[in-house]
């Protein structure tokens, strides 16, 4: 993903890689983690595919690893955030 971004930008990978972050304060991989995570996050709120196929949708190759960094952004793991969007769901 990084060397694709750069060559889009014309420029180096290390070199994207460096304006990139100097720019946001994060690295280029961070930033797409929390895409990634922003992504799974609204698909378990709003959808019922089963949590190991968000994980998959959103990019991450292995649920231990999604279930991690999830928890670690939202404070709660996958399965607690669609519960909690069903419960959302259920009162509209």
């Amino acid at each position: 993903m990084l060397e694709e971004a750069a060559a889009h930008a014309h420029l180096s990978a290390t070199y994207f890689s460096e304006l990139f972050r100097q720019t946001l304060g994060l690295t280029f991989q961070q930033y797409l983690q929390q895409l990634r995570l922003k992504f799974a996050h609204n698909l378990l709120r709003s959808t019922m595919l089963p949590v190991t196929e968000v994980c998959h949708v959103a990019g991450f190759n292995t649920l231990t690893h999604f279930e991690r960094v999830y928890r670690k952004q939202y404070s709660k793991t996958p399965r607690e955030t669609r519960k909690l969007g069903k419960k959302a769901g259920s009162i509209n």
